[in-house]
């Protein structure tokens, strides 16, 4: 009984498969017809079959494997690949010293700079140093080889404090500084200084550098000329602002020796200070013309007129003297300029009492026509006393030579 149930089911096992081989492959085939059939209709009207439409390779015009629809996708742009940055070379040492980039005497324009800026450049040059127990002679050996700029020990100044130039000294710089930064902190730990002096650097004691004091002239006219109530500067006022916030031990009222003070016939300041403290001044004053000119912008303040080609404007122009070093004679040289600069540039103008010539220490303090002014630069120029004139810092410094203002 139980064979012959076994037999049955088989039985009936064979049957189904037949009929699955019979039917199966034809209805398949006509399903296969009929989609054909519906796309090329579609592709021949020009139509978009209906979502879902089951379309035979080749002829999907959605391009989806399987003939299945896909959603657009934008395009994403291509993503362009980093350009390799070049490793950066480290300054190569030479005699302990090496500079980031091109040193200082080999730019272009070397050979055009005054001594006094070849001396910024040089300063202001970033270095790596590697000095291990250097006297001090020697540091400015390296210096003036390496620069092109005369670095000296200050003997004098030395031997009046019994500093002994065999001293050695040691520093290690491994992160690029400027020259200016690296100098001052080595010389600091020695009670030790530089100034600038005579178209050179001098490397002297710190007493030295403290009574080394620089007369500058700064023109302010621009700052208190226009003022508004955002920007109510005086020259008492900005005298304030200078003593209380840059170094204010270094001032006379505090107990130091430096002194300013406005001139009495122009809009100007006349400063008698150390080196570095006429740079940090210089940079107030241009914080101070920025924050005005963004007021300006803004229309806070009060717009200067356009300026008249006739009507005068002060000018500085500073002249460096460097050979001569007595002061005395130095006042003899400027009144001497003076009078025959009168003499040469348009002599009849200087008859007017809005053109004005001032002599403040090494400086003329100009008021005169742009046009005249032009004249002025263009002869002094010529002369070797100064390439232009210079409202802030830094100064320029021309070797002094004699020079005959008659004008042939």
């Amino acid at each position: 009984m139980r064979t012959r149930s076994w037999t049955m089911m088989a039985a009936v096992a064979v049957i189904l498969c037949g009929l699955a081989v019979n039917f199966w492959p034809q209805g398949l085939a006509v399903g296969q017809s009929q989609a054909v059939e519906q796309g090329q209709a579609v592709e021949q009207g020009g139509l978009t079959p209906p979502a879902g439409t089951f379309s035979p390779a080749g002829s999907d015009p959605f391009g989806s494997p399987g003939g299945l629809p896909q959603q657009p996708t934008a395009q994403q742009p291509a993503v362009q690949p980093a350009a390799p940055q070049p490793p950066a070379v480290p300054p190569q040492l030479v005699d302990g010293i090496g500079f980031v980039g091109v040193k200082p005497q080999d730019s272009p324009d070397w050979a055009e700079l005054t001594d006094e800026e070849k001396i910024e450049r040089v300063l202001d040059a970033r270095v790596v140093v590697e000095w291990q127990e250097l006297p001090l002679w020697e540091i400015g050996v390296i210096l003036t080889q390496a620069t092109g700029v005369n670095v000296l020990p200050d003997k004098k100044a030395l031997a009046d404090e019994s500093y002994e130039l065999d001293k050695p000294l040691s520093i290690t710089i491994r992160h690029p500084l400027p020259l200016r930064q690296v100098l001052a902190d080595l010389l600091a730990e020695h009670d030790l200084a530089f100034v600038i002096k005579h178209g050179m650097v001098k490397l002297t004691t710190l007493n030295s550098a403290t009574n080394h004091l620089i007369t500058k002239v700064y023109l302010v006219h621009d700052l208190i000329n226009h003022p508004s109530p955002d920007n109510p500067y005086d020259h008492d006022e900005i005298i304030e602002l200078i003593t209380n916030t840059i170094r204010p031990d270094v001032w006379k009222e505090n107990g130091g020796q430096g002194n300013l003070g406005p001139h009495e016939n122009s809009d100007s300041l006349v400063v008698s200070t150390q080196e570095h403290v006429h740079r940090d001044i210089a940079e107030l004053l241009e914080e101070l013309r920025a924050k005005q000119a963004e007021l300006k912008a803004d229309g806070k303040t009060t717009q200067a007129p356009p300026i008249d080609p006739n009507t005068p404007v002060q000018r500085i122009y500073e002249l460096n003297l460097i050979e001569i070093k007595d002061s005395g004679m130095v006042a003899d040289r400027m009144i001497a300029i003076a009078e025959n600069l009168k003499k040469v540039v348009a002599p009849a103008s200087w008859e007017f009492a809005d053109n004005r010539l001032h002599i403040i220490e090494r400086s003329l303090v100009i008021q005169q026509t742009p046009a005249i002014h032009e004249k002025i630069k263009k002869l002094l120029s010529e002369l070797k006393l100064t390439p232009h004139s210079v409202p802030t810092y830094p100064n320029s410094a021309y070797q002094y030579q004699d020079f005959n203002f008659s004008g042939k």
